[in-house]
Formats: C-alpha cells, structure tokens, sequence
C-alpha cells in the first residue's frame, strides 16, 4: 500500500508552516523584519521531537532586500515526502523582475533513518536577455567578488543558513533579549544561559580534499580579506557544520558551481553560484534555467569524525595572523589579557591611528594587560570597539545611564593649549528608527569625558594611573549599536586599562 504523507502545510495569512506529529517543524514567514529581508524560512528541526537547527534562512534571496512583498505556495505530496514550491507574486516597486527573470524555491521533506532529510532547490529562470552589468542588475541581486585567482566574479546566492547554535553573544549575557529587538538567531538564543553548539566547519575542495576551521568570527573575518569571500567548493559535495558533541549538520550540494563563504560576523553560510558560464559576453540568454540544489541532515559523529581526521587546518597567513590577533571586547570588564583569537564570537578593539599597540601586562590591576596610544608628533591617536545588539552583545535598557570608566597613565605628555588634548573617552550609539537593522539610523553622540590637561600654554606632563569617566543620558529605545572610544591628544605615550561599560545603579 501508498505510504502516507506523514507531513501537514499549514498557511494562515503571513505564516505558513509544515507540521509533524502536531509540531511545526519550519516556518514560512513573509515580510519578516531581520536582517532586512522579506522573506525566511525559520526554525528548521532536524531530528522529531528536537529543537531547531536552522534559525533563520533567506529564500528568493535573489530578489534584493525588502523587496519581495508576497509569495504563494504549491503544495504537492509523494509517498512520505512533502515538497512545497514557493513562488514570488509580488515586489515592493516595479514589478519587472518578475517577468524578466523569477526565482522560484522549492522545499521538500521525509523522514529517513529516523530523521529528516530536507532538500531545498534554487530555480532561477530567465525570460529575456539578461544583461549581467546593466545598472541596476535588471532587479537582481548579483553578489561581485573576485575569485582566489583574480577573476571578477558575478555570483548567485542559493543557500544561505544560520544554525541556531552557531553565532551566540559576543560577551556573556547580562540581560536577556526578551522584549527586545533584533538580532534572532533562534527561539531560545540569546539568553543568560544560552550555550553555543556548533563549533567548527568542514568544506570541500573542488579536487575532493577536506578542509576545516573554527567557527571564529576573527579568523573568519581575516581569511574572508583580499577577495577570499568567494572561496571554490566542491560543486557536488558536501560541507559540515559541527557540533561540540561531534556530530553535524550535513549540507549536500548539487550546483553548477559552488562558491562558499562563512559569514565572518555572524556565522551564517553562504553558497553561491557563478553566473558568468552561463553567459555570452555579459548576457545570459532567455530561456536559460539554473538549478542549485542543497540537502541537509544531521549526521552522527562517526561520520564526521571520518571526514575531520583527513580535512587539512585552513590558517591566516603571519600578517593576517598579526592583524587578527587584537583583543577581545569583554563586559562589564576589559583587562585586556585575551585575543579576538581565542574567543569564538568576540567582537574587538582595533587601532585607528600608527602608534597604537596592546600589551597582554602591564595594566592597572595585577595580571591585566592595558592598550597603548604613543604620539610621536603633537596628533591624535585613538582605539575603538563595537558593540551592542547588531554586534550580538547585550541589549540597552531604555530610560538606563550608562557608565563608561577606564583607568589611565601617561609619560612625557607635550600639549599645544590649542584643542582638547590627553587622554578621554568616548561613547557614540546608533538609533534605529523602528525595531530592526532595516530602519533608518539616527546617531546618538554622547561626545567624551573632560579633558585632564585643559592648560592654555603648551604643558610637559607625567601622569600615574587615574581613573576617568564619562555617564550617559538616558539611552532612547532602539539603540542597534554602541561604539566605544579611547583616544590621545597631544605629543607623548597613554596607557588604557581596566575598561569598563555598566549600566549606572539608580539610586
């Protein structure tokens, strides 16, 4: 006898969802605010009765952000697989890229050794000729990356998932992300106790070779330089994304090309397919069809562990190495002692000016490194760091003052009298005027502390370790980013320690 489809869709305005055994197993959101897309598919499971492994995926990513507006589904059932097709039917503005060209997505589902197999297929359809460098890429979003030999690259993203588990907060969590918005990256991320999962990842090259690296934001910021972003997989071959229990989300690629990049600041995985062989000069003829096709599962650490123990480590070169390695943003407190390099998901301090440079000892406190600012000429020299909700750290509390402290030594000061000068702080949030990274911004400039050296004449001075500050007003609602500045004016060498970002205790 036919084998049931064991496998429901659901579809009420919006929201759409398949269902197994009661549960929603993914969701289908429409005009879905994060990250500024339109369109998710959000809260994969992987295993009946688990959690969910993918928190968030574009699909149509082709069409550019914000833009698709409506979508409709064809659903169809075979055996025990349910495959639904999604469909573009509506964009904000002209509705051109929808007969010029369409991307269609289509996802299927069935359940195998006990857990389910998902596989997703990129349709991207040409009606007309399709100029590749016409202004406005005729509607489509066309990634432009230069492949590892030089070679301008014009690329088509077909997958583009985020593991629930695999970009956490950049600083333990103080205050939960509960009523607040942006980021998501999974229904229970983002809280005091949330515990990150996946911790690696293996690709494969083209000639069939493994390779692998941590899942470090840093590292992967710094292999993804010079145009590395594009980086030649195995067109027909999987890629692991691994868990710190071993086993591993097992993403199958079948594509004409495939081109892989690990999202540098938060640890989503982007696929990519060159679009150039389909073209004669820059046009890609009517009537062509691409099809990129991923099918993902989770894999048991066997599996995994046969595939890691042959994958070659993927390593910065010494000047990358030199670059990454700065220190790590930390709160309430930096000492200054750990690099970007050994925290996963640390967000860091970089160096503006020449003449600055971290020291791992030397700080305020025992045991506590400090960063440097050495003026050699009368100039300005400054440090900064991101942070806050789009750099994944805590969440500000509206209504909330903020105190922003550091201890600070200075040798053989020269001043000019002329400007503000010596060593201060300073605080710059960014508003975002709705609840998302897609708002508009408004910048919200606390300016920086009081100068200590406010002489009219030009002044010679040493300073010992004092402590400075500066405290906020209250933080309006919406605060998407924070950065954080330390800064050196006038001739001369200030050291920062012991920095610290917390909110004021209302008295």
């Amino acid at each position: 006898m036919p084998t049931a489809c064991p496998f429901q869709f659901i579809e009420q305005g919006s929201h759409a969802a398949i269902v197994h055994e009661g549960r929603e197993i993914v969701r289908l959101d429409q005009n879905i605010a994060y990250f500024g897309s339109a369109y998710w598919v959000r809260d994969q499971v992987m295993v009946p009765g688990g959690k969910p492994e993918i928190a968030v995926q574009p699909v149509c990513s082709a069409y550019p952000h914000c833009t698709l507006a409506a979508v409709r589904y064809e659903v169809t059932t075979q055996g025990d697989t349910l495959q639904i097709r999604i469909i573009p039917v509506k964009l904000r503005g002209s509705q051109s890229g929808l007969f010029q060209w369409k991307e269609e997505n289509i996802l299927s589902v069935r359940i195998e050794d006990g857990r389910y197999v998902w596989k997703q297929e990129a349709v991207l359809r040409f009606f007309h000729d399709f100029d590749l460098d016409a202004r406005d890429n005729n509607g489509m979003r066309i990634y432009r990356f230069h492949h590892v030999d030089g070679r301008p690259g014009r690329l088509f993203q077909f997958f583009d998932p985020a593991p629930a588990g695999a970009s956490g907060p950049a600083v333990p969590m103080i205050r939960d992300w509960i009523g607040f918005p942006e980021p998501y990256n999974g229904p229970d991320s983002f809280r005091q106790h949330w515990k990150r999962e996946y911790v690696e990842i293996i690709l494969q090259d083209p000639d069939g070779s493994f390779a692998k690296a941590p899942l470090n934001k840093t590292l992967w910021l710094y292999l993804t330089f010079d145009n590395r972003r594009s980086r030649p997989c195995a067109a027909k071959g999987p890629f692991y994304l691994v868990k710190d229990t071993g086993e591993a989300l097992e993403c199958q690629v079948d594509a004409p090309t495939h081109y892989h990049h690990v999202c540098e600041w938060g640890m989503d995985f982007h696929a990519w397919c060159d679009l150039d062989p389909f073209a004669c000069g820059n046009i890609i003829p009517a009537g062509t069809q691409i099809i990129c096709a991923t099918t993902s599962r989770m894999v048991d650490r066997e599996t995994v562990r046969a595939i890691a123990d042959q994958a070659r480590p993927l390593r910065l070169t010494p000047e990358e190495h030199a670059c990454a390695d700065m220190p790590a943003y930390e709160e309430p407190e930096n000492t200054f002692t750990v690099s970007n390099l050994d925290r996963l998901d640390a967000q860091q301090w970089r160096p503006t000016s020449e003449g600055c440079s971290w020291l791992r000892t030397g700080g305020h406190s025992p045991g506590s490194g400090c960063l440097v600012i050495r003026n050699s000429y009368a100039a300005t020299g400054s440090w900064f760091c991101e942070f806050g909700p789009q750099s994944w750290g805590n969440p500000f509390i509206p209504g909330a003052r903020y105190r922003f402290s550091a201890w600070v030594r200075v040798e053989d000061f020269v001043g000019d009298g002329g400007y503000e000068h010596g060593p201060q702080l300073g605080v710059e949030l960014t508003q975002g005027n709705g609840p998302s990274v897609a708002s508009t911004r408004t910048l919200v400039d606390y300016g920086w502390s009081p100068s200590l050296f406010n002489d009219r004449l030009p002044i010679w001075k040493t300073m010992e370790w004092t402590k400075i500050e500066l405290i906020t007003d209250p933080v309006p609602n919406n605060i998407l980013r924070g950065v954080l500045k330390l800064r050196f004016g006038g001739r001369g060498t200030a050291w920062f320690s012991s920095v610290r970002w917390e909110p004021v205790e209302s008295s």
